[in-house]
């Protein structure tokens, strides 16, 4: 088995890929059969240093002014 790991977005297809997972804001294509597998969640995760320094939100709604690391826009569609 060869795993390849990559930040870019990958036609499965023309990489000759055939197994990938997909986020479910990623666009799929005609060629591609998709099945869910599983759902995976979303948890926000900090070093106690950070948590010292920004105490952590009671609420979803709370987190403007902290720092993320999110998914890049070159994830979310080709090119």
């Amino acid at each position: 088995m060869d795993v390849t790991l990559t930040e870019r977005h990958v036609d499965l297809v023309v990489g000759g890929f055939d197994v990938g997972p997909l986020a479910p804001f990623m666009p799929t294509l005609a060629a591609v059969v998709t099945r869910r597998v599983e759902r995976v969640p979303s948890t926000i995760v900090a070093s106690p240093d950070y948590w010292r320094q920004n105490p952590a939100p009671d609420h979803p709604s709370e987190p403007y002014g902290y720092v993320f690391a999110v998914i890049s826009p070159s994830m979310r569609k080709p090119g």
